[in-house]
């Protein structure tokens, strides 16, 4: 009945052993804890499932594959003890026919539990023996939880090990989250060489979006109007501000900013356009005062009469600008490029 997708059938059928004076089978509370997850109810099932295990029968290694799958749907994290325990099962039934996926198992174990040197190790070792299993699947599996969940030195030791292999069999989800963790590790090019290794290019959002961020990094904004041509979003005319600034065009790009509510790149943008001190004359920031100071004309031909008031004004302007020039230089908005 679960199979048929009939998970309130199942419990109906269930309920049936339940009503008689035995207790309920392993094999039955594999089948209850099934249905729970079916149901949704993950962390009822999981307590089920750790209770079969605990049990050590004939369900107990079954329960086990179960209890690791339910993590990796739930994106939970394992206790390096279950691993432990997967792999003292697979030791134990190598030669059974479940021995396969306890295998399988020990691999996501490791990799759930954090444990990637172990993780690719046991994976090596199951492609070398295990060819019923989905190889590249389970490698872009174990590729997948490195680069949403290891530390930055763990993920680059791993991914330059193990990703440059046969990177077009890795799954396109799994591509771009190493290609996006590339990325914001600074490693620009190797990102766009795991985009490039794609069996056929990708068109979607996610995709064009990384590919612009890219072209960026790599200092080539005239690519990112074509990665980006036809999206409407924030973070496409963010990226589009950000490829003008890039060029030099400054003025688009503080519109765009400005339309954003962008206060930081907006300033900058302003401050760099050469119509800076019209675009920043009213800026709340030091760039107003900046500003106003540079569009106060000087008196080319003062005349002597009143001489000491001129001369009086003209050391308190000085003053005033140098106040505003020592708060322009203090200022951490101040910048040659816009913030990315």
């Amino acid at each position: 009945m679960l199979e048929y997708g009939d998970a309130n059938g199942a419990a109906a059928a269930l309920r049936s052993l339940e009503r008689t004076a035995e207790p309920l089978s392993s094999d039955a509370n594999l089948a209850k804890a099934n249905i729970e997850m079916s149901q949704g109810d993950v962390a009822k099932a999981q307590d089920m499932l750790s209770d079969i295990v605990t049990s050590n029968d004939e369900q107990s290694a079954e329960a086990l594959i179960q209890f690791v799958d339910s993590h990796l749907e739930a994106d939970e994290q394992i206790d390096e003890e279950v691993a432990t325990l997967v792999e003292s099962y697979a030791m134990e039934m190598r030669d059974d026919p479940i021995g396969v996926e306890l295998r399988r198992a020990h691999v996501l174990a490791l990799g759930k539990s954090g444990q990637f040197a172990e993780a690719f190790e046991a994976l090596s070792r199951v492609r070398h023996r295990d060819l019923g299993i989905a190889q590249d699947s389970l490698r872009s599996l174990v590729l997948d939880l490195l680069a949403r969940n290891a530390d930055d030195v763990d993920f680059l030791t791993h991914a330059f090990a193990h990703m440059s292999v046969n990177l077009e069999t890795i799954e396109t989800k799994t591509r771009l989250r190493i290609a996006q963790r590339l990325l914001d590790l600074g490693f620009a090019g190797q990102a766009e060489t795991v985009l490039a290794a794609s069996p056929e290019p990708q068109r979607n959002s996610a995709a064009r979006l990384l590919h612009a961020r890219i072209a960026l990094a790599l200092s080539r904004p005239r690519e990112v109007s074509a990665h980006l041509y036809g999206l409407k979003s924030h973070e496409a005319e963010r990226l589009r501000a950000l490829a003008q600034s890039q060029t030099g065009e400054f003025d688009a790009a503080h519109a765009i900013f400005e339309t954003l509510e962008d206060e930081q790149n907006s300033a900058r943008t302003a401050w760099l356009s050469n119509d800076w001190s019209n675009l920043v004359a009213n800026a709340p920031t030091v760039f107003g005062s900046v500003a106003q100071i540079a569009q106060n004309p000087m008196d080319d031909d003062p005349v002597v009469d009143g001489m000491l008031s001129r001369a009086t004004a003209a050391i308190s302007e000085s003053r005033s600008a140098r106040r505003a020039i020592e708060d322009l230089l203090r200022s951490d908005t101040l910048g040659s490029t816009p913030a990315e």
